[in-house]
């Protein structure tokens, strides 16, 4: 659970070696997709250049208003296999 006030960023990060480590095979993918999800809607759909066997991608969802709630990032390969799933619950607090 993260607490955090608005307007905020948040960030999904992915290292290209730690999908290989869990034997999850992009077979030679050149972009990976970051699909984000708010209470099971798709919000957006991001491409992202895979550049090297080891390296570091991200991508960032902007909330610009009071989006609580349960959230999902789906990673997927080129080829539409999903790859990892993120679930987390996000919540403000006032500070």
């Amino acid at each position: 659970m993260f607490y955090l006030p608005p307007p905020m960023q948040m960030f999904c990060n992915l290292t290209y070696s730690t999908i290989s480590a869990k034997d999850k095979i992009l077979s030679g993918a050149t972009v990976v997709y970051h699909l984000w999800y708010y209470d099971e809607e798709l919000t957006s759909r991001v491409v992202l250049s895979v550049k090297s066997s080891n390296c570091r991608i991200w991508s960032v969802k902007e909330l610009l208003d009071d989006s609580p709630g349960a959230w999902r990032v789906e990673i997927h390969a080129a080829d539409g296999n999903q790859l990892e799933e993120l679930n987390f619950d996000l919540r403000y607090r006032a500070f």
